[in-house]
């Protein structure tokens, strides 16, 4: 579960996009907005599967990226192919006190970005982007994903 930032969101109101942590973000997404030491970096839109609300997340990757200390076996470009790029929880939002406890859907990857070349510039790939496969357990006809 993430944190609750309704002290920032309340004031400034709906972000444009959250980052890989929760954190609401209000200027225009840049892959270097994301993680320090990120050097690939994905911008994607999940859903809540409780309530269905939407949002737009970053996901990103280091070469430092871990999980409990194990470095990741894939690389987010890899986790997109075959369809596992997971965000996890989906921020907290009103009236939706399960939904912010409980894994979101990953519905599409609207940017991906990696970090190459001598100085690092960002390169977007588009042949990354779009629909992610739904997973058996989130097909829903009432929700229209199927």
């Amino acid at each position: 579960m993430k944190n609750d930032y309704v002290d920032i969101t309340k004031r400034l109101g709906p972000p444009l996009w959250w980052d890989e942590y929760g954190v609401p973000r209000y200027d225009a997404f840049a892959p270097d907005l994301c993680a320090v030491y990120s050097t690939e970096c994905a911008l994607v839109r999940i859903a809540c599967q409780r309530c269905d609300e939407r949002f737009t997340v970053a996901i990103s990757r280091s070469v430092y990226s871990t999980t409990m200390g194990i470095p990741f076996p894939t690389s987010l470009a890899e986790e997109i192919r075959r369809g596992t790029i997971h965000y996890g929880d989906p921020p907290p939002h009103a009236g939706c006190l399960a939904g912010a406890t409980m894994n979101c859907i990953d519905l599409e990857v609207l940017e991906y970005w990696k970090q190459e070349g001598p100085l690092g510039e960002w390169t977007s790939d588009p042949a990354l982007e779009g629909a992610l496969p739904l997973p058996a357990w989130a097909k829903r006809a009432d929700r229209g994903w199927i």
